[in-house]
């Protein structure tokens, strides 16, 4: 036996032993009777109180507050009911933000908010848990998360594809002289043709040239780049034979434009009458000078 100096002493380990006793017997899976296990645990409650003695604290949401039995062993029911405050206590709530004097009625209104809503006047849901032995209905408030903001994580920049290398349509050849070969002719006579023809046949390499004077675009490829500056070169050539230079003629007064004029009827009606004087018989220098 274990010596103890004072009675209180002795009666506090007594105690402690009594409510640690009724509390196994509680957790016994054996005792399915809920009505023994609502009294011992009352009698180890009010005997923690009495005593300032407590056992292992269980939250509130866990058993009942009137008879202290756990939820999870009997059918409990459960309900959420959104609270949130009235338009009458949103305006006490805003006097009281601005210090503004209140009645004594809404003192007393708003001491029963600080009550239904300790943990601030914000929106919260109210979980209702109703025991079925006792049909007492405990309140526990909770609190609306607030929604975090959806941080979308930053991708790694991707890998650009290299770009596959087109083929190139002129073969490594000047791109402009190409395109003028290219161009369609016009071909201004026949002789004109047959004058082309021939130059081209001098040439030691000819390319092959469709019936109407052009080539086509695939054709015009493979033919080499010296064919196609010669060709060049001789289109040229016949522009500067075909252009006609123009005179300029300088400038003539009335007067003298009229004398032309004159002179060109007098040309025009000697040149009329010139098989006519043919036809008659040319005067004798005889008859001339009898005349005189």
């Amino acid at each position: 036996m274990e010596n103890f100096t004072t009675a209180e002493e002795q009666d506090n380990v007594i105690i402690q032993n009594s409510i640690r006793f009724l509390h196994t017997l509680t957790n016994l899976r054996k005792l399915n009777v809920p009505t023994l296990q609502s009294l011992y645990r009352t009698k180890c409650r009010l005997m923690e109180l009495r005593r300032h003695v407590s056992m292992p604290v269980q939250k509130p949401y866990q058993r009942c507050e009137k008879c202290l039995m756990k939820f999870s062993e009997a059918d409990t029911g459960f309900e959420i009911t959104p609270s949130k405050p009235s338009p009458f206590a949103k305006k006490i709530i805003e006097k009281v933000r601005k210090n503004q004097p209140l009645t004594d009625f809404q003192k007393a209104y708003y001491k029963k908010l600080l009550k239904r809503f300790p943990k601030g006047f914000q929106e919260q849901n109210k979980l209702t848990l109703t025991c079925n032995f006792c049909k007492n209905g405990t309140i526990v408030a909770m609190n609306k998360p607030k929604r975090q903001r959806q941080v979308k994580a930053k991708k790694p920049p991707a890998k650009t594809k290299k770009k596959s290398k087109k083929k190139d349509r002129f073969c490594g050849l000047n791109q402009s002289v190409v395109l003028l070969s290219s161009a369609k002719k016009k071909p201004e006579s026949e002789n004109a043709n047959t004058k082309n023809t021939q130059e081209t046949s001098l040439h030691p390499i000819q390319p092959f040239e469709a019936t109407t004077g052009t080539m086509t675009n695939s054709r015009m490829l493979q033919t080499p780049l010296k064919s196609i500056r010669n060709k060049h070169a001789i289109r040229l050539a016949k522009k500067k034979e075909n252009v006609v230079t123009e005179v300029l003629l300088p400038v003539i007064s009335k007067a003298k434009a009229k004398q032309n004029k004159k002179r060109l009827n007098d040309l025009s009606r000697l040149v009329q009458n010139r098989g006519k004087s043919k036809s008659k018989q040319t005067p004798r220098l005889k008859d001339f000078l009898a005349s005189l």
